[in-house]
């Protein structure tokens, strides 16, 4: 609107031969639109900035809310707002992970969790115990355990149970071995 008086006012200036004045209008008229360019650019950076970060998880970002005017401020408040919400989600779903992790190292039943890869996501503290291993990588690893216990754990079928012999440094123990399969996004 304000861009629009402008232009009027320059038109009425040149038609009425008011060229002087017509120049401060005009100076006027390159100012507004300088300041509408780089007021735009400054939003449209703030929008993808915002969209950035949620994509990379960065829920840090916050916005001033003051002195842009109603509507602005109430966008930058919607992000915040939004920013704070992602940031508590995240915040919930890590202590989930951290107190599922402090469950399954705690639980005295041996877990073992593998890919088709024979790559270990999980061997908890009772297996890395049984085992006497600090670490297990991968199913090959076992086999310089035991090789029937990495054998039958490559054979084992979803729902099946086996019971197997194996020594351990020189240690016979039976072990009961049960396998389940799920899939967790596409993986594992």
């Amino acid at each position: 609107i304000i861009l629009t008086a402008i232009l009027v006012l320059l038109s009425w200036c040149i038609v009425n031969g008011l060229y002087l004045r017509a120049i401060y209008v005009g100076i006027a008229a390159i100012i507004s639109v300088v300041e509408l360019l780089w007021y735009s650019d400054r939003f449209n950076r703030d929008i993808r900035g915002f969209l950035q970060s949620l994509l990379q998880r960065d829920f840090t970002t916050h916005y001033e809310q003051t002195g842009r005017g109603k509507t602005y401020d109430e966008l930058y408040e919607t992000f915040n707002n939004i920013s704070d919400v992602f940031k508590k989600i995240s915040a919930e779903k890590e202590i989930q992970h951290k107190y599922l992790e402090m469950l399954v190292e705690h639980v005295r039943v041996s877990i073992l969790s593998i890919d088709s890869d024979e790559k270990v996501h999980l061997a908890n503290q009772a297996l890395r115990d049984l085992l006497r291993r600090n670490s297990v990588s991968n199913l090959s690893s076992l086999e310089a355990v035991d090789a029937t216990l990495a054998k039958t754990i490559r054979e084992i079928h979803a729902g099946e149970t086996r019971l197997i012999k194996v020594s351990i440094d020189n240690e016979l123990l039976q072990l009961s071995i049960h396998a389940s399969e799920f899939k967790l996004d596409d993986r594992y």
